[in-house]
């Protein structure tokens, strides 16, 4: 083929510029005839880049003229103002008018004649996630405390298998001050003592044990540091303002002129 090509994207289909086709026809026909050549084109004296067409617009009547039924059909110069106005708006066109002719420029010719522009692009590798840290001892310990304490609780209450939301909640909280055994040994002592009113006067969920757990080992600190750190306090002995420990007096306390013993 001696005419050369041109590219044009398959979007074009999906284009509203296709549901017009007079338009699609003078769009189509300015891309095939506009300058190909990276360095322009001299053309009738006018120097024109790289996606520019020169044309009159009577000549480019003639040029988008078809054939239908025999016959010639010719759009009307009043059509082809209206259709190329409706381009540039759309920002696919620019006109500039010299004393030699009209010059139609291409928007984005250069876009629509470069084949890397409709390369599908290279799907980008997978991120590869990094492993899941396994979960450390403490955290695991904690989680096994957790459960521990939530079971616990239902089997004291002997009512319903499963535990809420605000349960979860308040055994967490109460591991937060509490060891486990601790919160288990109080947790039973308050099931305990509890003193119901009547046959539905139950202990629904764990929130209502919580402060009488965490207080209680917060005393039974107390009560350890108190023995901890205190003792039986060494016999306080008398002494001299300067700190010698004071001498019996001669006179056993009394004080006065003393009489010397006759013989």
């Amino acid at each position: 083929m001696t005419g050369g090509a041109f590219m044009i994207s398959r979007e074009i289909f999906d284009n509203d510029i296709w549901e017009d086709p007079i338009k699609l026809r003078i769009f189509l026909f300015l891309v095939g005839k506009a300058v190909f050549a990276e360095e322009g084109k001299r053309v009738a004296g006018v120097d024109l880049k790289r996606g520019q067409y020169l044309r009159s617009y009577r000549n480019l009547i003639e040029d988008l003229s078809y054939k239908e039924n025999r016959s010639v059909k010719k759009i009307s110069l009043s059509t082809l103002h209206r259709k190329l106005d409706a381009l540039v708006k759309e920002d696919r066109l620019k006109v500039e008018e010299t004393p030699l002719g009209t010059i139609f420029t291409v928007v984005n010719y250069s876009t629509y004649q470069n084949f890397d522009h409709y390369k599908k692009p290279k799907e980008a590798a997978p991120v590869q996630q990094p492993e899941e840290q396994q979960p450390s001892a403490q955290n695991e310990d904690a989680e096994k405390n957790l459960q521990a304490l939530l079971n616990r609780f239902l089997e004291l209450r002997g009512k319903g298998l499963n535990y809420s939301a605000k349960d979860v909640d308040a055994a967490q909280g109460i591991l937060q001050y509490v060891p486990i055994d601790k919160a288990i040994h109080y947790l039973e002592e308050k099931f305990k003592a509890y003193k119901p009113k009547h046959n539905w006067d139950v202990i629904s969920n764990l929130e209502y044990c919580a402060g009488y757990i965490v207080e209680s080992y917060q005393n039974e600190q107390k009560i350890r540091s108190i023995q901890a750190g205190g003792g039986r306090s060494g016999k306080n002995h008398a002494g001299s303002a300067n700190g010698a420990p004071q001498q019996d007096s001669i006179t056993g306390g009394k004080v006065g002129r003393l009489r010397r013993k006759q013989s």
